[in-house]
């Protein structure tokens, strides 16, 4: 079954059936992982999906699924889950011979790591994120424990051939927290990274440079952008947001990424981590939370010196479940 071994991967198939996109769900909604059969367009085969947490059970469940399926590719859509489940899982994915695939604006982190560093052909659509972190125990505290299961994830991802420098974001990013592997990472870890649709339509690579590219495409469409305004006073810094997760007990549950794509003409935006006071309404059982200053992303937008008129900028944030907003904001500055 290996994905070199088959010719009609080659052939003009642009991507997956409408359908994939009905499957490829936000990992968030889904409470353990779930495996379907997602179906190749203009052909009889197909690929399996995996996506959601993972959870105890899910290593055997993935062992008897693989028992003498005849698939073409493997389908990752995950936040993370269970470390020994997923290392687990990974045993099972070594014995794969065809391409494990982390869809575009798919979600590989955590404990999914794993079993991606696991696969022979790994292949990153562009868009996907892939993340690496310290294992943490419930409440995402570290504990002596979870230090010994983040060294056991590094052990396992080293035996896989993941270079030092990823490794080393694992072991040195807190919990809370993900670590997203630029391109360059990826492709130190011998990642297929297929170049997107409007380069490859001008390029002049072997054939068999990204024959997972045109299966897979994208699957998933970008999420919908959403609009607000603001008003800033000239010379002044206003913060536009402040984003904070809270567990019920009202301690942290890590800090989502805040990310600005597109700077503002007018004037300079970044994120930094602050502590500040939520602001649950009354009908959140975290509504007793909003006493207290907890760690949080904010972004702020200074307006160049001088500068009175209309700006804008755009942003997104990545949850530490892996669910991606994308913000447009209109400025006005007096």
């Amino acid at each position: 079954m290996g994905s070199r071994a088959i010719p009609w991967l080659t052939a003009a198939i642009t991507c997956l059936s409408a359908c994939a996109t009905q499957q490829l769900l936000n990992p968030a909604q889904a409470s353990a992982m779930t495996v379907q059969r997602v179906p190749v367009a203009g052909s009889n085969r197909y690929a399996l999906l995996l996506q959601g947490h993972i959870v105890a059970g899910d290593a055997a469940r993935l062992s008897e699924l693989l028992r003498g399926a005849n698939f073409v590719a493997l389908l990752l859509n995950s936040p993370g889950g269970s470390v020994l489940e997923a290392r687990a899982m990974a045993g099972a994915i070594r014995a794969l011979h065809v391409p494990v695939v982390v869809p575009a604006h798919a979600v590989c982190a955590s404990a999914c790591f794993m079993l991606f560093a696991a696969a022979h052909d790994k292949v990153a659509q562009p868009g996907a994120r892939i993340g690496v972190h310290s294992a943490s125990a419930s409440g995402g505290n570290e504990t002596l424990s979870t230090l010994g299961v983040t060294t056991l994830m590094a052990r396992e991802a080293a035996r896989d051939g993941v270079p030092a420098v990823i490794t080393g974001r694992m072991v040195t990013t807190a919990p809370g927290e993900v670590a997203w592997l630029t391109s360059g990472e990826l492709q130190q870890m011998g990642v297929r990274i297929p170049p997107t649709r409007a380069a490859a339509a001008g390029a002049t690579a072997p054939a068999m440079a990204a024959p997972v590219g045109g299966i897979v495409g994208s699957v998933a469409a970008r999420p919908v952008t959403r609009d607000f305004a603001k008003t800033v006073a000239a010379g002044t810094t206003l913060r536009l947001i402040f984003s904070y997760n809270v567990n019920p007990d009202c301690s942290s549950a890590g800090l989502s990424t805040v990310r600005v794509t597109e700077q503002p003409m007018h004037g300079t935006a970044h994120a930094e981590k602050v502590k500040d006071f939520p602001s649950f309404p009354p009908s959140n059982i975290r509504w007793d939370c909003n006493e207290a200053r907890v760690p949080g992303v904010a972004l702020l937008y200074t307006p160049a010196p001088g500068f009175s008129g209309s700006d804008y900028l755009t942003f997104e944030t990545i949850s530490v479940e892996g669910v991606d907003r994308e913000f447009r904001v209109s400025l006005t500055v007096k």
